[in-house]
């Protein structure tokens, strides 16, 4: 399987929903948790690509 075909295989779509224990006093989500996510989601992308 040639570079390409490893990446399309890898793609991968993920929804989160932000509640309101996510928030911060400026109504926006928390950093932590939006990092916490983001290497949920590489984690997942990566074990995909490199099986």
């Amino acid at each position: 399987m040639n570079i390409e075909e490893r990446i399309k295989a890898s793609e991968n779509r993920m929804v989160k929903a932000v509640f309101p224990n996510t928030k911060n006093q400026y109504d926006s989500l928390f950093g932590g948790t939006a990092l916490f996510w983001m290497d949920e989601k590489a984690f997942i992308t990566a074990t995909r690509f490199s099986r």
